[in-house]
């Protein structure tokens, strides 16, 4: 079940509240209640204080957007609209929460990272003032319950369907006294309920740094509070995830990007809102280090806000940015370039440089645009803004190009003049229209081509020389919207506005139409505006509006996670499935021992049942002997090798199959390795139009940052292979490993069979490995044997592995280190700090890939960093290993 399905389906029990909340007391309650059940690893935060008076008094947020006269009409269509959805919803879980909800205080998202290949933890937990409205919601939804589990004193419901409300997924849920908690994941509940009860090792909520820089609760008004940690989420390192081929490849070029750029040092933003209808104040602010080259290009104090008179009043959407001047931007980005080219040839050990000098860019943009960039930049001055202009600017796709307005401050007026001229010449035939102090370059059809205008210092771009006209007629007049700006508009550097016409187009041109037209109880008359203040440390956005300046705000909240979802859901390159290789199957129910002579005597009962003419017969017969379990396997072992009947023999060779019966039946194995043979023979034969391997990794002439790891493999296509489940069970993958060694496979089946043990856990067959890894001379069927090793506990297999970190074959050390990354060796750690200075440039770097990998990122080194941070960095994870070494243990 999905994030999206658990907030849906805890949201629609909430508006069951809706028909029958009355005038009450609501209290906050105590932030604590919540966040002392959360761990301290949350990365994403959503809490919501006072839910009952809110959905109170919904009417009159709903009305804030609303005409006087349309108030009622639009209420009236939400209200059906949630009728119709809950018209299946039990009775008595109405009654339930009609009674109880306005009792609750706070509730409260959280996600966390998952560790190791366990799901994400994912919550939702609200609090209340009393405990009898969550224990009576427990008891009466125990009905519904597919599963009750005991836990700390309480129990947790697994609940799939309410009534005939099918929830598309699972839904676990619990009271803990004043508390409730809810996740699809029944590990996630545990987590709560242990921590509740102080049993669970580790810092809450409260000791998170994005969390502890909330504001203090402020008086009895609803409020919301987010925050959603960069870092933690991973949005700079997603396609670092096991889930995607190329992960190595990506990641290091995150690391270049990140040195040049410094994405890593935008850690995490918080959003903070009081609610009022009419007035929801929001603030978000993102937290960002020092020396973060990117912020520091962008960063502008507030300066003059000359063009905003520019603007028309009617102007549907609306920007403004206070900038350095074009040529010190310029300055600061080429800056940025030639650091990013310096970084990516030292990574990657080149002579020359991976991409065009920078001559070789400005004469090919000068060359299509016909203009040079650097007359581009020193014409343009400190201020710039947008606007779409006129009533219908967002009715329709033309409507939207023609009422486009860019305007600039002009450092250099004739100089501009001068590159409009050029860029004109090249973009084709156009007219220069006077009109007073003002010149215009009009293309001979407007609508599409650009549209260029010049007065004094101001510069105008549009498509339609009418907006541009209109808007230097806005400046004469004094009637631009700078009336219509919020309070602080003048200290802020920047900011964006929009109308909720402007919204309502969009999302009924996104409907194509299928929404009702409400325009005409709807109020568009207001300007909803987010200002931006950029200090040192931390950008700061602001809105106080009915709500739109909200809704922007948590969609940029929202967005990494949606990100980090789509980005870590399924891999493009990497083929892998839920019940791919290396997942054990489920554990054969064992039934009570029986003696000797009755064990015998009830397999020959239902062998002779199995022989039967009656087909009911022998199918009880069947499930009769598999409910002896194992114990019977040597006597069914010893029937079906003397068995005659093809229909019995089958049957008996399927129960010692489930049973992996491999000691009892020593031929079933072997009869299930020639078949999964077989098996991965056919489905990697060229015959069948496959590639001739399961497993790409493009071996000969691939430099660094290129051919680190495979660019793809499909676990889930070798899970599906007939005998697969060989490799759930020790005994299998070592008869496996044994066609390793017996020289009859060809190069491409070496290879393939190599590679399975490359991704799958073969500790059982540790000894096998080495022994084929010394035999074995295919130099690509080595380097997944090298791999291999890292399953392995063996002193043996740990030291030809970490041999291999230093070995003069490059693929034999590229193996090596993804080999390291399946250990659980925490000596590895300490040895891959020390490569961190050698010599060679990609083992410098897989060595800092790796040492991310076993530690979690605790111990987190860029090696492209300046050389100052890099030594920061280096000696943070050496001082985190001094300290934690005698108890770190990796994936815990």
């Amino acid at each position: 079940m999905s994030m999206k399905r658990l907030v849906l389906s805890f949201a629609v029990l909430t508006a069951l509240a809706g028909p029958a909340l009355l005038s009450q007391e609501y209290t906050g309650g105590i932030p604590e209640d919540i966040a002392a059940v959360l761990p301290e690893e949350t990365v994403v935060f959503v809490e919501l204080t006072r839910p009952g008076k809110l959905l109170r008094d919904w009417k009159e947020y709903v009305g804030a957007f609303c005409t006087k006269e349309g108030k009622a009409n639009v209420t009236q269509q939400i209200e059906k609209a949630v009728k119709d959805a809950l018209v299946e919803a039990p009775e008595k879980l109405l009654k339930d929460f009609d009674k109880g909800f306005p009792v609750v205080q706070r509730v409260a998202v959280a996600m966390g990272r998952p560790r190791g290949g366990d799901e994400p933890f994912l919550a939702v937990v609200a609090s209340a003032s009393n405990e009898t409205f969550f224990k009576t919601l427990v008891d009466d939804l125990k009905v519904f319950a597919a599963e009750e589990r005991p836990h700390q004193g309480t129990t947790i419901l697994t609940i799939r369907k309410l009534g005939k409300h099918d929830l598309g997924g699972t839904l676990c849920l619990a009271a803990l006294g004043k508390r409730l908690v809810l996740s699809p994941h029944v590990d996630s509940v545990i987590a709560v309920l242990d921590r509740a009860a102080g049993k669970w090792p580790g810092p809450d909520l409260r000791k998170n740094a994005a969390y502890a820089r909330f504001s203090p609760s402020a008086g009895e008004d609803p409020s919301l509070r987010a925050f959603a940690d960069l870092k933690g989420l991973g949005v700079t390192d997603l396609f670092g995830g096991r889930s995607w081929g190329y992960r190595r490849v990506s990641a290091h070029q995150q690391d270049v990007t990140d040195a040049a750029l410094g994405l890593r040092k935008i850690r995490g933003a918080s959003l903070e809102a009081t609610f009022a209808p009419g007035k929801i104040a929001a603030t978000t602010r993102i937290a960002i280090d020092s020396g973060c080259p990117l912020y520091d290009v962008w960063r502008q104090p507030a300066g003059p806000k000359e063009l905003l008179k520019l603007l028309p009043a009617d102007s549907q959407v609306m920007a403004h940015l206070n900038l350095k001047s074009g040529k010190e931007v310029l300055g600061d980005i080429q800056g940025i370039v030639k650091r990013y080219m310096e970084i990516e040839m030292n990574a990657a050990s080149r002579e020359k440089p991976p991409r065009p000098d920078e001559d070789s860019f400005k004469q090919e943009f000068e060359r299509h645009l016909g203009a040079p960039l650097d007359d581009i930049a020193a014409a343009i001055g400190a201020e710039a803004a947008f606007a779409m202009v006129g009533e219908d600017a967002v009715a329709g796709e033309q409507n939207m190009v023609e009422s486009l307005l860019f305007v600039v401050a002009l450092a250099d007026p004739e100089k501009a003049r001068t590159v409009v001229e050029k860029v004109t010449k090249k973009l084709g035939a156009y007219e220069t229209r006077k009109d007073g102090d003002a010149t215009f370059y009009v293309p001979a059809q407007e609508g599409g081509n650009a549209v260029f205008g010049i007065q004094g210092k101001i510069g105008l771009i549009g498509t339609k020389v009418d907006v541009l006209k209109k808007a230097l007629k806005t400046l004469a007049d004094g009637t631009g919207l700078t009336k219509q700006l919020p309070a602080g508009a003048a200290s802020a550097s920047k900011m964006i506005g929009y109308r909720p016409s402007a919204l309502w187009s969009m999302i009924r041109m996104a409907s194509r139409g299928k929404l009702p037209d409400l325009s005409k109880d709807l109020d568009m008359s207001g300007l909803s505006v987010i200002l931006i203040t950029e200090e040192k440390n931390q950008i700061a956005l602001s809105s106080m509006d009915p709500g739109l300046g909200l809704g922007v705000q948590v969609s940029l909240m929202a967005m990494p996670v949606f990100i980090t979802v789509a980005f870590s859901s399924g891999g493009r390159f990497v083929a892998e499935n839920d019940e791919g290789v290396g997942k054990k199957g489920p554990a054969v129910k064992e039934s009570p021992p029986l003696p000797a002579e009755q064990l015998d005597a009830q397999v020959k009962k239902h062998l002779a049942g199995m022989r039967s003419d009656e087909v009911v017969t022998r199918e009880d017969a069947e499930i009769a002997l598999k409910a002896l379990g194992a114990q019977a396997a040597k006597l069914l072992a010893e029937a079906v090798r003397k068995e005659t009947d093809t229909e019995v023999k089958g049957r008996i060779l399927k129960i010692l199959s489930e049973w992996r019966a491999y000691d009892a039946f020593p031929e079933l194995l072997k009869t299930k390795v020639d078949g999964f043979m077989a098996a991965f023979q056919k489905a990697t034969g060229v015959e069948n139009g496959r590639m001739p391997s399961w497993i790409q990794w493009r071996q000969q002439g691939t430099e660094f940052p290129y051919g680190m790891e495979p660019m793809y493999w499909d676990t889930g296509f070798v899970s599906r292979l007939e005998h697969a489940d060989l490799l759930d069970a020790p005994q299998g993958v070592r008869a496996l490993a044994e066609r390793l060694s017996d020289g009859k496979l060809n190069t491409q089946m070496l290879r393939n069979l190599c590679a399975v043990f490359a991704f799958h856990d073969c500790r059982s067959a540790a000894d096998l490995v080495l022994a084929a890894r010394e035999k074995i001379e295919d130099g690509e069927a080595k380097t997944y044997l090298q791999i291999a090793l890292g399953w392995s506990d063996d002193p043996k297999a740990r030291g030809a592995l970490y041999a291999g970190l230093k070995d003069a074959d490059l693929w034999a050390r590229r193996a090596s280190f993804i080999g390291l990354e399946r250990t659980k060796d925490s000596a590895a750690i300490p040895k891959l700090m020390d490569l961190l200075s050698d010599k060679d440039p990609e083992t410098r770097w897989n060595a800092s890939f790796t040492l991310r990998e076993l530690t979690g990122g605790k111990a987190s080194v860029n090696i492209y960093l300046p050389e100052v941070e890099l030594k920061a960095s280096m000696d943070a994870a050496r001082a985190w290993w001094e300290a934690n070494k005698s108890t770190y243990r990796i994936g815990e």
